[in-house]
């Protein structure tokens, strides 16, 4: 089992969020021809919008976790399913649920669009507020997929590890260098945090 590090830490991951924000720009462009439609149809194609948005997410974030997923002994099976899991649990940084998310920015969306005079722009403000949730969430998965090869290998404590650099906030700092049990790590304390874990 490789130690995170030797993976390169975020750098797979910052490629496929650099994929996905073009493409995400390219398709919220797209989309405000839907800003001219009557409401109900503005809001059937949003509904559609974001469920091919959501689809998008899942088969990227699948690639992320394969890639990060590395036990000796393949034990577990990361599939489409396992991510869905993930994106329908509760994330302690964040507070939300991602699957709920996705429904919740698309109704702010539909309704920004209807009642502003400055429809474009409320376009553009809700793509900043997906990519913001894409590029955590991506974070997430990546640490979830790595957890989880180390679980499957049967390694039974870690050892947390800060970027070591000068952004690095107190919460973490004071957790550097610390153990936990495989299945007590703590939530990472803040949105972008970049810590992660390697076997102690």
């Amino acid at each position: 089992m490789l130690d995170f590090d030797e993976l390169n830490a975020y750098e797979y991951t910052d490629k496929v969020v650099r994929y996905l924000s073009l493409r995400f720009i390219r398709l919220f462009n797209k989309s405000k021809a839907s800003n001219k439609k009557k409401p109900k149809d503005l809001i059937q194609d949003l509904i559609e919008f974001y469920e091919d948005l959501y689809d998008i997410v899942v088969v990227a974030y699948l690639d992320i976790a394969k890639h990060y997923y590395k036990p000796s002994h393949k034990r577990t099976t990361i599939d489409r399913k396992w991510v869905e899991k993930k994106l329908n649990d509760y994330d302690p940084v964040v507070k939300y649920i991602f699957r709920q998310e996705v429904d919740r920015k698309r109704a702010r969306h539909t309704e920004a669009v209807i009642a502003s005079d400055t429809p474009e722009k409320e376009t553009d403000t809700a793509l900043k507020y997906w990519s913001n949730m894409v590029r955590q969430y991506a974070d997430l998965i990546t640490d979830e997929a790595y957890e989880q090869g180390l679980e499957d290998d049967g390694i039974m404590k870690v050892r947390w590890i800060t970027q070591k650099d000068e952004r690095v906030c107190e919460v973490c700092s004071q957790r550097d260098d610390k153990i936990y049990p495989i299945t007590k790590i703590p939530p990472k304390p803040h949105y972008g945090c970049r810590c992660y874990v390697r076997k102690a």
